[in-house]
């Protein structure tokens, strides 16, 4: 039997070790690429919470923001003056376009309204609301309540002002509630968005075989509860047409405490994990 040479005896403990150091190595990078991965998906949810978080206020300021823009828009207030309804419905919709709020209001004076912009065929009535009788006094204030289909508007309502005087009322309204409000939010986070109320999809980013929205069903049974019930915010990995994503729950509350629906963000783990 041969035996190793002097260098044999040191060669093969040395590729051994070798060997050692690679898996050792490998087993090291494999952790920390782990530990980075899970790091890197926090870290993205957490950022796109915090901006969720703020949109109740980010959309509260912005239908402000649009009725005192459009206070002192002559096209309306011209049309106002003569009660022109249709001239108010073309300016109208072009503004809730150029905008991207959900509709328009417009009263006169004597509380009368002369157009809305998403019920063309309803006008002439009396519209007495606190918030419409406080806009005609010069006062801006913003309500949560539902209004008609809209589950969850955000509403504005401001003077309309002409050479100085009030003639009217804008209110600008905003609806979380509807496909344009969740494609809007998707594009912003690079997310998928249901909005639910009750627990029960009313807009959703998710579509189905034939191309439209997958509305009418119910939360995960692991969020229903503390979510809707609770009240409370929730992170989960949950797995949905057989992708999973990393999910964040919230419920919409309003000021006075009234809930008005839940949202909810999922961020693609395949999109996380190729990043």
């Amino acid at each position: 039997m041969k035996k190793l040479g002097f260098k044999g005896k040191i060669i093969l403990p040395t590729g051994l070790l070798v060997v050692v150091l690679l898996v050792v190595t490998l087993a090291v990078t494999i952790a920390r690429f782990s530990a980075f991965n899970d790091y890197l998906i926090e870290e993205r949810l957490d950022t796109a919470a915090n901006s969720v978080r703020e949109l109740k206020d980010d959309i509260r300021r912005m239908v402000i923001d649009v009725g005192l823009q459009l206070s002192y828009d002559p096209r309306i207030s011209q049309a106002v003056l003569t009660r022109d309804t249709q001239e108010i419905l073309r300016v109208g919709h072009q503004l809730v376009a150029d905008f991207g709020i959900t509709y328009l209001t417009v009263a006169c004076a004597d509380a009368i309204v002369l157009a809305r912009t998403d019920e063309p065929e309803r006008y002439g009535d009396e519209f007495r609301t606190v918030s419409l009788l406080e806009a005609l006094n010069g006062i801006i204030s913003v309500a949560y309540s539902p209004v008609g289909e809209r589950q969850v508007p955000v509403r504005s309502s401001v003077p309309l002002f002409h050479e100085g005087e009030i003639i009217g009322v804008l209110v600008v309204g905003y609806a979380l509630d509807t496909s344009k409000a969740v494609e809007t939010l998707a594009a912003r986070y690079n997310a998928e968005f249901v909005f639910f109320v009750n627990g029960i999809s009313v807009a959703s980013t998710f579509l189905g075989p034939d191309g439209n929205p997958i509305l009418g069903t119910q939360m995960l049974p692991v969020a229903y509860e503390p979510v809707v019930h609770g009240q409370q915010e929730m992170f989960a990995t949950v797995n949905l047409r057989d992708e999973y994503f990393s999910g964040f729950f919230m419920p919409i509350v309003d000021p006075s405490g009234e809930v008005l629906g839940q949202i909810f963000m999922a961020l693609p783990l395949s999109e996380i994990h190729a990043e």
